[in-house]
């Protein structure tokens, strides 16, 4: 998880300084305290992040047809509807819009988040599967080896 909180920060960071509004859905509001850092690198890096929980009921991304946001981090791996007018054809609008998201998911992903994957060409296996990646850095060699 770690790893990935690093990757999302470093990608996000290399984006336009104007595109830096960002919502940021969670499975409930301990997740804001048990990633303080990756969201303290967040802002750091000068972000604007808004909080809110997944099936929050007034969440809107959209407003007189302009996204609010710049880039979505959905935090929220077992959520199974997201709240407000949020669904899976408002957030492909978004990505098809320039919308940037970064999804954290874990063994029990729930069917709004594999909605979202498959509409992205993303495939998220069977309930209760893990996937392991092992990366192995050898000093002295130009690159990583990753299976």
């Amino acid at each position: 998880m770690r790893v990935l909180c690093l990757l999302g920060v470093l990608c996000l960071a290399g984006l336009g300084v104007a595109d830096k509004k960002v919502l940021v859905l969670l499975e409930n509001l301990a997740v804001k305290e048990t990633h303080s850092i990756y969201f303290k690198n967040m802002v750091d890096a000068g972000f604007d992040l808004t909080f809110k929980v997944a099936d929050d009921a007034t969440l809107n991304i959209k407003k007189y047809g302009a996204f609010l946001y710049d880039h979505l981090v959905i935090f929220a791996p077992t959520v199974e509807e997201f709240g407000g007018n949020l669904n899976v054809e408002t957030l492909t609008d978004f990505i098809d819009g320039g919308g940037n998201i970064l999804i954290a998911g874990n063994s029990n992903l729930g069917e709004v988040l594999r909605e979202i994957a498959s509409e992205v060409g993303f495939e998220a296996d069977e309930e209760g599967t893990l996937l392991l990646i092992i990366l192995i850095m050898i000093p002295k060699m130009k690159e990583n080896i990753t299976w």
